[in-house]
């Protein structure tokens, strides 16, 4: 029988410190089929609506912060990427709602995030649901900071 020896004991140690303390990292793509299967949407509106929550995230949270999501749950940039955008409309009046006394998510907000949601054949009543599975996915993929990051920006 070998015996463990102090120095082999520490490497054992430090491999087992190192991945334990490794962030949380989870492919956001496995979200798709759940959206899809729970909500009867496509594969392409599963993937544009979640592109869409995940660019409101995104503009709302520091860049650390999204960096921080983008991180741990890896295809959140390909779903941004998928997402329509919103009309050039949207974002003109959005642009000049500060320089009339109004916030600057005037039309960004979670009425923005409607709109672009139409874009994809979807009523502005998915949006939550959307948003419900997507903070159960972080949760339990992710975990609490990340989750908490993606709820500041859904306030």
């Amino acid at each position: 029988m070998k015996i463990l020896t102090l120095p082999n004991s520490l490497v054992l140690v430090f491999i087992l410190v190192f991945l334990t303390s490794q962030p949380v990292r989870a492919d956001m793509m496995k979200s798709i089929p759940l959206l899809t299967q729970s909500l009867g949407v496509t594969e392409s509106q599963a993937k544009g609506g979640t592109g869409v929550i995940f660019d409101h995230v995104k503009q709302k949270v520091s860049a650390e912060d999204f960096a921080q999501v983008a991180k741990a749950l890896s295809g959140v940039d390909s779903l941004v990427d998928l997402a329509p955008k919103a009309s050039d409309l949207s974002r003109q009046i959005g642009g000049l709602s500060p320089a009339l006394g109004g916030k600057s998510d005037l039309t960004g907000g979670m009425a923005g995030v409607a709109q672009r949601f139409g874009k994809l054949g979807l009523d502005a009543g998915m949006v939550d649901k959307y948003v419900k599975m997507i903070l159960d996915f972080a949760q339990s993929e992710a975990g609490t900071a990340v989750t908490n990051i993606i709820k500041s920006s859904l306030v």
